[in-house]
């Protein structure tokens, strides 16, 4: 990995040179807790050279950087209140840096993330701090042996780096720091550096008074593969100048030798490395660099699949697949993705004879004869009728079917091929699923020569698979050409959950799927699904406690309470710019209700999301296009209701 770095001037404002993560997600980049508390505003520097204009001295020092609104900023060298957004040049896809178990995830808009280094990042909840501050007294928090470095000088200090070393914890499994500067009064400069800060824990602290404990967290990075950069998605630190003096040759110097990149590459680049009983995925990243020029000559695509990508592989190729996952993942689902119509037989319930057919005896003829099972019989006209087309045959809960069903599976699956009389249509592909052990009493283990007939997938669903999956409309799904694979659309969630669980997403909190605790009812995708439908249905929010628990059907319902810029108002520019620089809840909820605007006014809207921020422009996007599709829907079904009235 090379040095780490910052974006320059011209990958983020030159339209030839910019760089895809800012096409896409804007310029603008949210500023960490713990970057607020060390005085940062949220603003960002750029690597650029000065910025030089005549001879005026004032100018001659200025550098560029990102405005707070987006804009382009000239700031000057000296000032140690501008956030920090680092960033990691690679040389190929095989040397991404990841944490340990850490994939690279495509986002909704396209851009592929991943979690890389830990580093203090969200203010911990009220009761937490005082949980922290509690054990801390009574010496009861271990060390990790871990420090995380921070520049204390005074705001706009003239002189060298005052370093100070934050010690790390470790508490019920999760990492701890705690931010104590006391400076003193020097260290306002027009009352800027003194403002108080509303964290996400919604509270308010005075950076360089107050103490607050921070969580040691993931830092996440966005992947720009026509640069080959990693942008970190936030700014995570302040308190470091680009260079400490007011005016001279100073402000000339290079980024690499400057304050700010030795700080970047002499502390901040071993911080974010540290490990307490984790590790980086870079076991074989000496296999990867010995086997990379042969491997590239061979045209081969190292990009992360996603399960979704290895279904369609191995059914294109006719090779059965095996679903694992836990209960409520959807993988019956992701089957109808592929085919709508797909064949399903449920093995918890099925006879023998349904399985495999039967054998009748005919007195006329005085023979056996051997009927076909009803499902062969449907799914050969299936693909009668649709030859061109790929058919699934989806063997569902094949956990839960007995030794010798399996027997009878496993002659299906190897030659294709039904109790030994009826082959399958070409054009069938063989999927399974089953619940695992712990979460069904009747699954058994698959006989092993079965099991090593399949590819094995495991469903594991997460934000933003989940999010791409639940704003398209629910009728439309895929068929696979048997030729030739297309992409396909998904089901359709209730806009509102969707941005609900977006916004929990961005805060670091999982509401997707919540433990089972045996009082009262969990999240999981499926109960979001269902949560959606008694939504729509009752148009109630407070009634989701039946389904995901009172506790997360209530900060549901207060989401839904956030107060909006409504249409009218953006439509008649009634809105204060001021009013723009909303929290994420705040945004999310306002996306989500604009998104219902007609398509008259779509426009407009779509440009006043982009002033709160380009990221919420994506799932502004996501969720027109959810709407559009159920309009469509809804005048195709009255036009259904008129002709049959008539």
């Amino acid at each position: 990995m090379d040095n780490i770095t910052l974006l320059t001037k011209e990958q983020v404002w030159d339209e030839e040179n910019k760089s895809i993560v800012i096409r896409k997600r804007g310029v603008k980049s949210e500023t960490t807790d713990f970057a607020k508390m060390l005085g940062g505003i949220d603003q960002y520097f750029t690597k650029s050279d000065t910025f030089e204009n005549g001879k005026d001295s004032q100018t001659a020092r200025r550098r560029y950087g990102v405005s707070d609104v987006g804009e382009m900023f000239p700031y000057f060298s000296d000032r140690n209140d501008f956030g920090v957004r680092p960033v990691i040049k690679y040389n190929n896809v095989q040397e991404i840096p990841a944490n340990s178990r850490a994939e690279v995830v495509k986002s909704i808009d396209g851009i592929y993330e991943v979690e890389y280094g830990y580093y203090p990042q969200s203010a911990v909840p009220i009761d937490m701090q005082r949980e922290l501050n509690g054990q801390q007294k009574k010496e009861a928090l271990e060390e990790t042996g871990n420090h995380y470095a921070i520049d204390t000088r005074k705001f706009l200090a003239r002189k060298e780096q005052v370093i100070q070393e934050l010690k790390e914890y470790i508490y019920e499994g999760k990492r701890y720091v705690k931010l104590e500067i006391k400076r003193d009064d020097e260290i306002g400069y027009k009352g800027q550096a003194l403002n108080v800060q509303r964290l996400s824990n919604s509270n308010s602290y005075l950076p360089g008074y107050d103490s607050v404990w921070f969580e040691v967290e993931p830092l996440k990075w966005l992947i720009d593969p026509e640069q080959k950069l990693m942008i970190s998605k936030n700014l995570l630190f302040s308190g470091v100048p680009f260079s400490s003096e007011f005016s001279g040759e100073e402000n000339n110097i290079e980024f690499e030798e400057s304050q700010l990149g030795n700080f970047l590459n002499n502390f901040f680049i071993d911080d974010i490395q540290q490990k307490y009983e984790i590790g980086l995925n870079n076991d074989y990243s000496d296999y990867k660099k010995e086997y990379k020029n042969a491997s590239e000559s061979l045209g081969f695509d190292f990009n992360s699949s996603t399960p979704e990508d290895i279904m369609r592989a191995c059914i294109i190729s006719d090779i059965p697949i095996y679903l694992h996952g836990d209960k409520g993942e959807g993988k019956s689902d992701r089957v109808l993705q592929q085919d709508k119509d797909a064949t399903i037989l449920y093995l918890g319930s099925e006879r023998d004879e349904s399985l495999n057919g039967t054998s009748v005896y005919n007195p006329e003829k005085d023979m056996v004869i051997d009927k076909k099972p009803e499902w062969l019989v449907k799914l050969e006209d299936k693909c009668e009728k649709e030859p061109d087309k790929i058919h699934i045959l989806f063997f569902d809960e094949l956990s839960n079917a007995e030794e010798r069903m399996q027997k009878m599976i496993y002659n299906i699956v190897l030659k294709k091929e039904v109790n030994g009389r009826w082959n399958l249509p070409e054009q069938v592909r063989i999927v399974a699923a089953g619940n695992e052990r712990k979460d069904s009493g009747g699954a058994t283990e698959l006989l092993e020569p079965l099991y090593d007939r399949f590819a094995h997938v495991n469903i594991v669903t997460t934000v933003d698979n989940w999010i791409d999956w639940a704003t398209n409309d629910e009728n439309e799904y895929g068929v696979i050409d048997f030729e030739n694979a297309e992409n396909q659309r998904k089901t359709k969630i209730h806009p509102a959950i969707i941005a609900f669980i977006a916004y929990k997403e961005k805060q670091g909190i999982k509401v997707l799927r919540t433990e089972f605790n045996g009082v009262e009812p969990n999240a999981d995708p499926r109960k979001w699904q269902m949560a959606s439908n008694l939504l729509y249905g009752s148009n109630k929010p407070y009634m989701l406690k039946a389904l995901i628990g009172e506790e997360l059907a209530t900060e549901f319902a207060e989401f839904c309470k956030q107060k909006v810029i409504s249409i009218d108002d953006v439509i008649n520019n009634n809105y204060e710019n001021e009013k723009l620089r909303m929290n994420s809840a705040r945004a999310y909820a306002t996306v989500t209700y604009l998104a219902n605007v007609s398509e008259e006014y779509e426009e407009k809207v779509r440009e006043f999301i982009g002033k709160i921020g380009e990221e919420y422009v994506q799932v502004f996007d996501k969720l027109r296009e959810g709407y559009k599709n159920s309009e469509q829907e809804a005048d195709s079904k009255n036009q259904d209701d008129e002709q049959l009235e008539i």
